[in-house]
């Protein structure tokens, strides 16, 4: 039996922890994860899904505050030697005194086809950048980011329909159906591993933030409208308009790098890539001032954006065609 400690933090560390929980051929011996966060209005601790799990079933817990520091590591030296330390969704860098604490290895899940979109927003930027195919990684971890040596990949289509959440979903749960026998394969040297080369042919996909995934109102207003058309009456390009924007932003900067045929095609992109966090959000100027607006999963249609359900700020989730006529134009 081997004995494995798991290190993560969501729902997704939660689903891998559980699997192996349930073969006969692993036992879960700790596990690492962030201490609780407070949320909501009364700031009230809440324990995340995996250390939740834990604490039910009665499984030892290291917790983590801002770094894995001295102070977990002394915890950890006085856990049970586990043969893998495999680590999910974990959001820590894994010092190289950890890595050596398991007897056999520490492994990572990567829901990406590495060495492509190395970082911890991998579905968000493939989605983004159009891809059709991708792969969920099993890898060898070591000290540099998502770089470890490939023990096994599991490639899937990616559907244009896809959210992010779609994305992670299937990606995960492909890798949680055959990671007991991946791991029992690799103990004995069954699966061989494969380097990756240092350089990846894409850019590092970074944590995201809020402002990554702004788009001007200006923009949206004229794809709404079909911007080509407008361009040929009022003699204004759509990248013209976006001078006074705040384009600091992945989704601003990647639009300014398309050509104009294929802005409406990364808008529609984003709202998928960046759904359910952090959104497609613009500023919008309403009757009673400008107000933020969320732009859920969109489409095209007939050469427009096709805006379906949207968020206004202080306000539920509606149907676009109930508030549109509160939102003034922009198009000068």
């Amino acid at each position: 039996m081997y004995k494995i400690a798991v290190a993560g933090s969501s729902k997704y560390s939660l689903l891998f922890a559980k699997t192996l929980s349930k073969n006969r051929n692993f036992t879960i011996s700790w596990i690492l994860t962030p201490s609780p966060k407070p949320k909501g209005r009364n700031k009230e601790l809440i324990n995340n899904p995996l250390h939740s799990w834990a604490l039910e079933k009665n499984i030892p817990v290291v917790l983590v505050g801002k770094q894995i520091d001295a102070q977990v590591k002394k915890q950890i030296e006085q856990k049970i030697k586990v043969d893998y330390l495999l680590v999910v969704d974990f959001g820590y860098l894994i010092p190289s005194w950890l890595l050596k604490q398991p007897d056999l290895t520490a492994l990572n899940i990567h829901p990406s086809a590495l060495p492509k979109y190395r970082g911890s927003s991998p579905g968000q930027m493939l989605i983004l950048n159009g891809e059709k195919k991708s792969a969920v990684s099993l890898i060898k971890l070591n000290e540099k980011i998502d770089q470890g040596p490939i023990i096994a990949q599991i490639p899937f289509d990616v559907p244009e329909k896809w959210t992010q959440k779609d994305y992670y979903d299937n990606s995960f749960y492909l890798m949680a159906e055959r990671l007991a026998e991946l791991i029992i394969q690799y103990s004995e040297n069954k699966l061989k591993e494969k380097p990756q080369t240092i350089k990846s042919p894409t850019p590092i996909a970074r944590r995201l933030s809020k402002q990554d995934s702004y788009v001007s109102w200006n923009l949206i207003n004229k794809l709404i409208l079909n911007y080509s058309s407008l361009e040929s009456q009022s003699g204004v390009g759509v990248k013209q308009n976006q001078k006074n924007t705040n384009s600091s932003g992945i989704l601003m900067k990647l639009i300014t790098s398309k050509t104009e045929n294929k802005i409406a095609e990364t808008v529609c992109r984003a709202s998928k890539a960046f759904y359910p966090w952090p959104m497609v959000w613009t500023i919008v100027p309403t009757n009673k001032g400008q107000k933020i607006m969320k732009i859920l999963p969109c489409k095209i249609k007939n050469g427009k954006i096709e805006l379906l359900l949207v968020q206004i700020e202080g306000k539920k989730q509606c149907l676009w065609r109930e508030v549109k006529n509160s939102i003034k134009s922009s198009i000068k």
